[in-house]
């Protein structure tokens, strides 16, 4: 058959052979993780997940939207409240933001104290980007706590490559924090302002408080903790092994005084950070429940020690005796109380 006598016209023959020879790009839709997967790899330890709705207004839109910033397309979201051993762990998102040209789903969870964990990826549809499943690139997440700390580029830095889905994905975890913000994280109380309509609780500097103990408050505790543990631990060893025996009676090491005055001035601090914990971390995690009882007992202890300290320079005889073992009895105990509330605090993962 001669070109003139055949049944598709030239033009549409070198069209045909032009896409015939053109470079064809896959794109393969690939599972990574299912969703059960992804919420017991967030939330180890967890043994309730319960997926809840968040019916929002349009006051808390508007702010959940100024919180955020600028946003992808999203498709769909859906929210799992995490529980373990009847305590609140944290919320599980299943999100989905647009890469170059298709949906990325992805989880991310927030502990109870409003902490990121790492992110996991459960579906990437597109040929290229794929990078962002590198661990060392969704480990950037972790531990960080509100919107300041999710700056694009300059706190989540983007990978050569997939700068585009590095971003849409980043910008999507901001508005999962803004919505945790504004709907499910803890408020104020008695100080906070109630926005007309919206039924928010806002402290009057329009900032949302946080439950974790601040930095400053933390480091101030641990370390007056740990100096006042250290030298009541120092003192009881010395006296219960350099005592030296007289005919009179055993003698107290030399160091005893010393160590004394040094325990003596770390417990006024230790006096100052209860009643610090008391009337600010105390009273905040009690809205949250979270923690609240080993706090509560901690708390109480040292309350103990103050009054048995106080009853060591003020008594003498039979009181002054029970007194010291008490003291000695909650102070050593008091190390293992600590130990266990950091622990139950620790962001579940």
């Amino acid at each position: 058959m001669s070109a003139s006598e055949s049944p598709f016209p030239l033009s549409w023959t070198l069209a045909l052979a032009g896409l015939a020879s053109a470079p064809v790009q896959l794109v393969v839709a690939t599972e990574y993780l299912s969703v059960e997967a992804a919420q017991k790899a967030l939330f180890p330890q967890a043994d309730a997940f319960t997926e809840v709705v968040l019916p929002l207004s349009p006051a808390q839109r508007d702010e959940v939207a100024r919180l955020a910033g600028p946003q992808p397309p999203h498709r769909s979201l859906r929210v799992w409240k995490v529980m373990h051993r009847g305590e609140l762990s944290g919320y599980v998102f299943v999100d989905e933001v647009i890469g170059r040209g298709d949906f990325i789903t992805y989880a991310a969870g927030i502990d109870a104290t409003g902490h990121l964990g790492p992110l996991e990826v459960l579906a990437y549809r597109e040929s290229h980007g794929g990078e962002i499943r590198n661990e060392a690139w969704r480990r950037q997440f972790a531990g960080r706590e509100g919107l300041g700390q999710l700056r694009v580029r300059a706190d989540i830095k983007n990978i050569a490559g997939a700068t585009l889905s590095c971003e849409h994905v980043t910008e999507g975890v901001r508005w999962l924090v803004a919505l945790w913000q504004v709907a499910l994280g803890p408020r104020t109380a008695a100080s906070a302002a109630r926005e007309p309509g919206t039924g928010l609780a806002r402290p009057p500097n329009g900032e949302w408080v946080r439950v974790r103990m601040s930095s400053p408050l933390r480091a101030a505790v641990f370390a007056g903790c740990a100096l006042l543990w250290l030298s009541g631990a120092v003192w009881l060893v010395v006296h219960l092994t350099l005592e030296q025996p007289t005919p009179f009676g055993p003698l107290p090491s030399p160091w005893e005084p010393l160590l004394l005055k040094v325990h003596g001035l770390l417990a006024v601090v230790g006096v100052f950070l209860l009643g610090w914990i008391m009337a600010d971390h105390l009273t905040e995690r009690r809205k949250l429940g979270r923690n609240y009882r080993s706090g509560v007992l901690l708390a109480g202890t040292a309350a103990l020690l103050v009054l048995t300290g106080y009853a060591l320079y003020y008594t003498t005889a039979t009181v002054h005796e029970v007194a010291a073992r008490t003291h000695e009895f909650l102070g050593v105990g008091s190390l293992l109380l600590a130990l266990a509330h950091w622990w139950r605090a620790r962001p579940a993962r």
